[in-house]
């Protein structure tokens, strides 16, 4: 299980506020910068995500003592980022870069959000 990603909007919370809250945090969750005009998830802040993962996956690999053969399985909820069309080349070439099974990025496996 990985650590939590959260997005904001600008005016939430200020940059040193959120760089405290990434410290205290930093094993649980992790906020990233604040965006302009929504918190909702687009294609931007989906690639933003799929970066963050991929850390996350490596450290994870790195604790348990794997390399990137091992296949890693990521669990999407269906937010319309993570399953939308417009995105699967994206979530496609993360899929294959990490050696990674994207459950509920194609729609197929119903996730609720929040899960």
């Amino acid at each position: 299980m990985g650590r939590g990603y959260e997005t904001i909007i600008r005016g939430t919370l200020t940059e040193h506020q959120r760089n405290d809250l990434n410290h205290r945090l930093k094993k649980h969750l992790f906020i990233a910068q604040a965006q302009e005009s929504s918190h909702m998830w687009n294609g931007g802040t989906l690639v933003d995500y799929l970066e963050f993962l991929k850390g996350e996956v490596r450290a994870q690999r790195k604790r348990l003592g794997l390399d990137g053969t091992a296949r890693a399985l990521i669990i999407f909820d269906r937010a319309g980022a993570h399953t939308s069309k417009v995105y699967a080349r994206i979530r496609q070439q993360f899929s294959e870069e990490l050696n990674c099974e994207l459950l509920c990025a194609d729609g197929s496996v119903q996730i609720p959000g929040g899960f």
